[in-house]
């Protein structure tokens, strides 16, 4: 077996470039987080007449405004209209619009297309694409992947998609074509691709878990969402999926597209990434090759496992070399409010698990740090309709204490708990309770296993005024 392996050799047929020049499209939600911005800037530079519309005002909508300002189109805030949507050639839908908006299905009955900023970028992109999904750890598996094809100084590797401050639509420009591109695709993106039967040319699917159950009508509906990302893959591209979830471990790659495991638990007897005698390995064609000791990865955690075996698959036949893979294991520490180290205080460790958005990610973060100390976990917020019995029973056994913070997710907890439990009005004040509750030798965990909306903007400000508050601790 070689060190390096490519599956990535020319570029999908089905990636037809689309040509919005003097096309009249609706912007369906300038949004404030970016990708409402790219979009309409790509559209804009490339022709389109394009209109925006938006339920916000302009002055909320200031921030997005003005990085748009310059530009020629045409806005229409504070509402919707009827006559935009009869208009339009393309409609464009943007995340926080609902998929039952009358608007959307006035689209629909005039048969005018509607997309999202991902079939924008699928069909324009100039190369093939390794898309990754998966309820947790998809932003550190596209993180994993992304630093392995960095380290090949002959090409450059692309990060993009469902993540902060990184939309699709301002790289889409700059990608050339001996590049690698890696996205990071929600459920909501890969319906939509789904749709016009577009998918990764790699695809890697993390794990199914209980979310987003607020959006959609039941868990069922969520995972095909999930699956769909394989729905369309052909002959020559790769289908990368997690043998030790329940839910995927169900799932087949369609058509021809070649299926490849990661496990960080069990056996199988088809090519991609496991443990074995302490190490991992990687299997291609019955051949199989030691990569490195397990003890060497710099990420804690059975979850963390699965994802440095999962970004191993898809690094590897993505073209990154063996000795490529493997520094990464060695030296990728992980990404900001993934179970981030914030700061160690009179001997008790800080860590910022805001992305912990389900029960599910909130008992990982418990079994990571509590193998090593005694657990204050600060948590609650809004329910996505997710069940939190099998979190209480953990937090009632493993947990010294709980800070809870407001929301309906808090409600279904509270009741369950049978340990010591403090409650605060803001992050601020549940820092300070756990701060006074502490021991040394203890961690403070802020882990919340529930959505951020109504309190904080979003969980990346939940994030950062954790971390802001604990660095103010003295």
């Amino acid at each position: 077996m070689t060190g390096r392996f490519n599956f990535l050799v020319s570029k999908k047929e089905s990636y037809k470039p689309i040509d919005v020049a003097g096309k009249r499209i609706l912007v369906f939600g300038l949004g404030l987080h970016g990708g409402g911005v790219a979009t309409t800037r790509w559209l804009i530079k490339h022709g389109a007449k394009v209109t925006v519309t938006d339920l916000k005002t302009a002055k909320l909508l200031a921030p997005s405004l003005k990085k748009l300002k310059g530009l020629k189109f045409t806005k229409v805030l504070g509402g919707h209209r009827a006559v935009d949507v009869k208009s339009a050639e393309i409609v464009v839908q943007n995340p926080a619009v609902p998929s039952d908006s009358p608007y959307l299905k006035q689209a629909r009955k005039l048969n005018i297309p509607i997309i999202n900023e991902a079939t924008l970028f699928f069909w324009s992109c100039p190369v093939p694409i390794i898309g990754v999904t998966g309820t947790k750890g998809k932003s550190t598996v596209v993180a994993m992947i992304h630093d392995m094809l960095s380290q090949n100084k002959n090409q450059k590797s692309w990060l993009a998609g469902n993540i902060a401050k990184t939309a699709m639509l301002d790289i889409l420009d700059k990608v050339k074509n001996n590049d690698k591109v890696v996205l990071e695709l929600s459920s909501w993106q890969l319906e939509n691709l789904s749709d016009h039967k577009l998918s990764p040319h790699v695809a890697v699917i993390t794990n199914v878990l209980r979310d987003h159950l607020n959006r959609y009508s039941n868990f069922l509906s969520y995972i095909r969402a999930k699956q769909a990302i394989f729905k369309h893959q052909q002959a020559g591209d790769v289908a990368v999926i997690n043998f030790d979830n329940s839910i995927t471990k169900r799932f087949i790659a369609h058509g021809d597209a070649q299926r490849m495991w990661f496990s960080g638990r069990s056996r199988f007897s088809d090519d991609g990434a496991y443990i074995k005698k302490g190490s991992v390995r990687f299997r291609l064609n019955g051949q199989e090759q030691v990569l490195c000791p397990v003890v060497d990865l710099a990420l804690p955690g059975q979850h963390n496992l699965e994802n440095a075996l999962a970004a191993t698959t898809a690094g590897l036949v993505s073209g990154a070399s063996v000795a490529q893979v493997c520094k990464t294991l060695k030296s990728f520490k992980g990404l900001a409010d993934r179970l981030e180290f914030v700061r160690n205080f009179k001997n008790v460790a800080y860590y910022n698990d805001t992305t912990a958005t389900t029960p599910d990610a909130t008992m990982a973060a418990l079994e990571t740090v509590g193998a090593t100390r005694p657990i204050v976990l600060i948590a609650g917020g809004e329910d996505k309709k997710l069940k939190y019995s099998s979190l209480i029973k953990i937090i009632n056994k493993e947990v010294k204490a709980v800070v809870l913070l407001p929301g309906s997710a808090t409600e279904k907890i509270r009741d369950g708990l049978k340990i010591t439990r403090h409650e605060a009005a803001n992050m601020p004040a549940a820092v300070q309770i756990a701060a006074e509750i502490v021991t040394p030798g203890d961690a403070v965990v802020m882990s919340p296993a529930a959505a951020s909306f109504g309190l904080f903007v979003n969980e990346f400000d939940r994030g950062m005024q954790f971390k802001r508050a604990a660095r103010r601790l003295k």
